[in-house]
């Protein structure tokens, strides 16, 4: 589970398995209430980096989330799913990714 104060604006990262390279594809990622599932409007645009160091290369998406210049979503204190939306042809993968604490 991954923790941040609600003050601070800091990238969301999660590690993708994707077997090859999906940066082509478009990415969201939505935060709804831990128990809940995202709705529409919970998507927010997500971006890709990957690492070249490991075998095989490693995908991850990321979204800025806080309250600071360029934070996508600002959340209130509280326990969130993290989802991640890959847009692939002619796939789409919605998968939650885990757990984010708001201190």
């Amino acid at each position: 589970m991954h923790s941040q104060s609600a003050l601070s604006t800091e990238y969301v990262r999660v590690a993708i398995d994707a077997g090859t390279d999906p940066t082509a594809d478009t990415v969201q990622m939505a935060f709804p209430l831990a128990g809940s599932q995202p709705v529409t409007g919970d998507w927010k645009a997500a971006t890709w980096r990957s690492s070249t160091s490991t075998d095989p290369d490693t995908y991850y998406v990321r979204c800025l989330v806080g309250p600071g210049p360029g934070g996508l979503i600002t959340l209130n204190n509280g326990l969130y799913d993290v989802y991640v939306k890959v847009n692939d042809n002619p796939e789409t993968v919605v998968r939650n990714t885990g757990a984010l604490a708001i201190l």
